[in-house]
């Protein structure tokens, strides 16, 4: 960027007639527009006001968000078995996707019920919440890759394993290391079970390409060879 040529001082005090010249024009402008300044400025300071209290507002609807959340989970915990945690923590969690669905901790609150409803056997009802958290979590978010394996885990538990497949399969661009490498396993073997052997083979062979060294290796070379 090219430098700005600086003003002597002595060529500044030269123009003494163009600053006052604005500046009068400025004070008279005001002067005359009194009444519509203070117009403006009662405005700005009540859409201020209107913006802090809101910020606040969401604030404090955020933290009782959260604090519903974190009771919820201490109630789950507690409870132990998966029927028991559900009993537990259905009620708060019921009562945040309701009154706090769009927020943080209403949206996390999805993923938590559906995961309690998933370990207590109620899966059509789990499949139904993870779809809708699919939503409150586009890409590149984390959370998306393990709502799209819940998800695909809901189809397998459930014999649609076409469905499975295909979330799997979406799964895979997000997925890195360890869960990679399972999804991966998972796509081989739902693929030759569903007669797709190619398919199957082809995930199989790009699993011990990229993670040569993975749990699933062993498996896998044994799938292939027979």
């Amino acid at each position: 960027m090219a430098a700005v040529q600086k003003k002597s001082r002595k060529e500044l005090l030269k123009e003494p007639d163009e600053f006052l010249t604005t500046t009068g024009k400025a004070l008279a402008w005001v002067a005359a527009h009194k009444r519509e300044l203070r117009l403006a400025a009662a405005v700005a300071l009540a859409v201020a006001v209107l913006v802090s209290g809101w910020r606040a507002w969401e604030n404090r609807q955020e933290a009782q968000a959260v604090s519903l959340l974190s009771r919820a989970l201490e109630r789950a915990e507690a409870a132990g078995k998966p029927a028991e945690a559900l009993r537990a923590a259905a009620g708060d969690l019921e009562r945040l996707i309701a009154d706090h669905g769009r927020r943080q901790g209403g949206r996390l609150a999805r993923i938590l019920y559906a995961d309690l409803l998933f370990e207590a056997g109620e899966t059509r009802r789990a499949l139904e919440i993870y779809r809708a958290a699919l939503g409150d979590f586009p890409e590149p978010h984390t959370l998306r890759l393990q709502l799209l394996k819940s998800i695909a885990h809901c189809h397998l538990a459930l014999g649609e394993a076409a469905a499975a497949i295909e979330r799997f399969e979406q799964a895979l661009p997000l997925a890195q290391g360890s869960l990679r490498e399972e999804i991966l396993f998972h796509l081989g073997d739902l693929c030759l079970a569903q007669g797709q052997a190619e398919k199957g083979k082809g995930f199989f062979e790009r699993l011990l390409r990229e993670h040569p060294d993975s749990w699933y290796a062993g498996p896998v070379r044994a799938r292939l060879a027979g």
